[in-house]
């Protein structure tokens, strides 16, 4: 319950830090009222920044209004509806997006970089762990580097991902790293960043 308690505060968090259209996305699906969204946070000035994210408000300019602990930024409110009522909104879309209990047949790339505080590191850890666990003969785990930020992360975690596809192609049965001239390529421009 903890785990799943702080994975929706750190969501909720990451979704108005990072990319709050997150947060109005998730609503073009489950329809939150305006009510229900205003009620959502402990001050309403950060609600006031949802929407008009998309006139021209910058990402910092609302990490400025952010509390250091991500619960602080909840109401009490919707903490306690979310532990309290297995039919909450939030719980019925945590369970909908639960990959915990999943175990991929086709061949899977989780790749991370130790840096990212947009997508935790932890999460690709976690993941691995538990469909391995679940039995999974094809999930790979590739640490992309341990000093990127989110968009470099993805950068070269994309190169990774496409060598380890083309392996395939070319008859590997489990996956590869990719060839090592394009491998030692990438690693001195991943130094020179």
């Amino acid at each position: 319950m903890f785990l799943r308690l702080s994975l929706l505060i750190v969501g909720l968090c990451l979704s108005i830090q990072s990319n709050a259209q997150n947060l109005i996305s998730h609503n073009l699906i489950h329809h939150y009222t305006e009510n229900e969204l205003e009620g959502m946070w402990k001050e309403n000035k950060i609600s006031q920044w949802i929407v008009p994210i998309n006139n021209g408000i910058k990402m910092y300019e609302i990490n400025t209004f952010l509390p250091e602990i991500p619960a602080n930024v909840v109401h009490p409110d919707l903490l306690e509806e979310y532990k309290n009522n297995p039919d909450f909104k939030f719980n019925n879309a945590l369970k909908e997006n639960d990959l915990l209990d999943w175990k991929p047949e086709s061949p899977t790339q989780l790749c991370y970089c130790n840096a990212d505080i947009i997508v935790l590191y932890e999460n690709a850890l976690v993941a691995h762990k538990k469909m391995k666990e679940n039995g999974s003969k094809t999930v790979k785990l590739r640490k992309v580097g341990k000093k990127f930020n989110h968009v470099n992360c993805a950068l070269f975690a994309s190169i990774y991902t496409k060598m380890w596809f083309d392996s395939f192609r070319k008859g590997s049965k489990k996956g590869r790293r990719g060839p090592l001239l394009k491998r030692w390529a990438i690693a001195i421009q991943k130094m020179r960043m």
